[in-house]
């Protein structure tokens, strides 16, 4: 544990675990000068929005500056953000795994360049910190026994993503085989605005995916309150038509959800990706808010999550 203090020898944060905690109890990024969230990449200018030659000439010419520009600070940004190291080794990984509760998949650390797990784990100890619940979280199965839903980091090689929630954690094997590749990739959605900044570091999409996490426990815990998931009503239920009922009780609650949740869609601060599907728009205003964005979508999506989690 180590901290910070202000001129008066007052404590400003405190560092637990490679989480950075402020007095107020918000968690600071442990690198939010490396990101690239005052970076948009510049727009190519075109012929018809014009009105002559010559001013589209020089609508060129600034572009091919602004685009100069842009890719000097992406690099920068890039290299800053490699310049982050929290783990020597495989075992060290191993061993935050193992503290964490966390199960690392067989060939993972083989496949994947292991720089990434530097602020993989820093981004996922603040998740675990401030959404414990969301984490290895239980739930009803069809005979009503509980299934606990273990939080698992493994490599995929399907090249469509650069990570995906499936069981926990999913990562590219093609992005992330080298970890600056994934980096640049990740920074370019970030900067062209498909998917939201969040704090512009890597952090903001592991915060992404972990919002599928907590996605997935409010939802579960809906269900499991009217026991939606077992199929013999006799176990939690004195008649059918009591049954029948807290299934439709069940329904209306996940569409209010549902209903609470699209109405952030189209707030100022959304991405293009948040638009696609009521579960990316959870994750991304999830990513949005616990990154600090103080965007109307961060601003409002961190009231939604009140009311559910």
């Amino acid at each position: 544990m180590g901290g910070g203090r202000d001129k008066t020898g007052v404590a400003i944060y405190r560092r637990v675990n490679g989480v950075y905690i402020r007095r107020d109890g918000k968690l600071i990024n442990h690198h939010t000068k490396y990101s690239v969230i005052n970076l948009s990449r510049p727009v190519r200018p075109k012929r018809g929005d014009y009105a002559d030659l010559e001013e589209y000439d020089q609508a060129k010419e600034l572009y091919k500056k602004q685009l100069d520009s842009y890719n000097k600070e992406f690099d920068r940004a890039v290299q800053k953000a490699l310049g982050y190291k929290r783990f020597n080794s495989k075992e060290e990984i191993e061993n935050w795994a193992k503290k964490q509760d966390v199960i690392i998949t067989p060939d993972t650390l083989n496949k994947i360049d292991n720089r990434a797990f530097n602020e993989i784990s820093t981004a996922l100890d603040e998740m675990f910190t401030r959404f414990p619940e969301a984490k290895n979280f239980s739930f009803e199965d069809e005979d009503g026994t509980l299934f606990q839903a273990q939080y698992h980091i493994s490599a995929n090689d399907d090249p469509s993503f650069l990570f995906s929630a499936m069981g926990g954690l999913e990562i590219s094997t093609k992005n992330y085989s080298n970890f600056e590749d994934g980096l640049r990739d990740d920074f370019s959605q970030m900067t062209t605005g498909f998917t939201i900044k969040g704090d512009g570091t890597l952090s903001t999409t592991i915060r992404h995916e972990y919002g599928h996490r907590v996605d997935s426990y409010i939802q579960a815990k809906i269900l499991d309150k009217y026991h939606y998931n077992v199929l013999d009503w006799h176990k939690n239920f004195s008649s059918l038509n009591e049954w029948k009922n807290a299934q439709k009780k069940a329904m209306s609650e996940l569409k209010a959800y549902e209903k609470d949740l699209i109405s952030l869609a189209k707030l100022q601060g959304s991405s293009e990706y948040s638009n696609t599907c009521p579960a990316e728009l959870f994750a991304e205003g999830f990513a949005e808010y616990t990154s600090g964005g103080r965007t109307e979508f961060g601003r409002k999506f961190g009231q939604f999550l009140e009311r559910w989690y």
